[in-house]
């Protein structure tokens, strides 16, 4: 009987949880409707509709999204401070380290 608890209760989960999550991994919802991710280095520039996909624009200078997004704006890369001696190093997520390194 502890068994059939089991599994009644694991089904429940489950349906609870594809009741929340109906867009796919490579969507996102936005008033109702699943919307297709922009790609890593770009951003939502419309979001989709019943009748349209969204549209996506690459991220401008000194901004970056690291992966499939359904963001507005892209990320601010971080500035490294050359007055305090550091310098970049790395061009995607920005790692900031002593010049000395």
């Amino acid at each position: 009987m502890a068994i059939l608890g089991i599994v009644i209760f694991a089904a429940a989960a489950l349906n609870f949880e594809l009741c929340l999550s109906a867009c796919s991994r490579a969507e996102y919802e936005k008033n109702g409707v699943c919307c297709s991710k922009c790609a890593p280095g770009s951003h939502v520039h419309l979001h989709c509709t019943a009748d349209a996909n969204t549209t996506c624009v690459p991220c401008p200078a000194l901004t970056y999204t690291g992966e499939p997004n359904g963001r507005d704006k892209c990320f601010h890369c971080t500035k490294c401070k050359a007055e305090f001696g550091l310098r970049a190093i790395k061009s995607f997520f920005t790692v900031c380290r002593p010049h000395s390194e």
